[in-house]
């Protein structure tokens, strides 16, 4: 156990805890029947594993250590261990990786694989030579405050957590039906790069407009009905 990256850890109890509450309420699916859990998909976002890089300075080498640091085992441990058989991956697209992980569980619901998916993300900073790389090029706010939007904005704060949720294909009928458990209705969903831009790290402006059209568009939503909007520290 000690040579499992923590961000496993996390994502196991709070997928235990998401399916302990489904389990319960087999109402809530769409098709009024429990979920099969051979039919039930995991996708996950995850960022570097800090862990790794601790074990092998301090720990002696040993078979564990390749299952306990590697990023595509944080869903495949979280298949295994509830003996989930749907697709089952790791995403890794920075900071945007948990809504990717969304995105694409979206997407294998629609095409009828699972029958339900664990959508996950988790982001643990156990080291600190990546935040102290990311000051030097100006990236984090001096004052370990993120001001986004705000004429006083200086770059943005790092931080940690970890989210399980089970995404569910509803029918209109449950559309109308109060939800004992917390929810939220995903209308559509899309995915872009900004490309060629000023830099690396730049944000594309068109790009990033032209992704929340297609949004918008997937969703079958009037940009006039959005009401609030929540982004990424950076604005982006």
């Amino acid at each position: 156990a000690v040579y499992v990256d923590p961000q496993q850890r996390l994502l196991l109890k709070d997928a235990a805890e998401v399916l302990q509450e489904w389990d319960s309420r087999p109402h809530q699916v769409s098709t009024n029947m429990p979920i099969a859990r051979e039919r039930l998909g995991v996708i996950v976002g995850v960022g570097p594993a800090d862990y790794v890089n601790l074990t092998t300075a301090t720990l002696p080498i040993s078979p564990y250590l390749i299952t306990g640091g590697t990023i595509s085992v944080a869903a495949g441990r979280m298949s295994y261990t509830f003996g989930l058989h749907g697709p089952s991956m790791s995403v890794d697209s920075a900071c945007s990786s948990s809504l990717v992980a969304v995105h694409y569980g979206v997407l294998d619901l629609q095409a009828h694989h699972p029958d339900a998916t664990l959508a996950a993300g988790v982001n643990l900073l156990l080291l600190s030579h990546r935040s102290t790389a990311l000051q030097m090029n100006g990236m984090l706010a001096m004052d370990g405050r993120c001001k986004t939007l705000d004429a006083s904005a200086n770059g943005y704060v790092r931080g940690e957590c970890s989210i399980v949720f089970l995404l569910a294909i509803v029918s209109p009928s449950m559309l109308d039906t109060p939800q004992s458990l917390p929810s939220l209705l995903i209308l559509g969903s899309c995915v872009n790069q900004d490309g060629r831009s000023s830099s690396l790290t730049a944000p594309n402006g068109p790009a990033q407009q032209n992704v929340i059209k297609a949004a918008l568009v997937a969703g079958n939503t009037a940009g006039g009905q959005v009401g609030v909007l929540e982004m990424h520290g950076t604005g982006t």
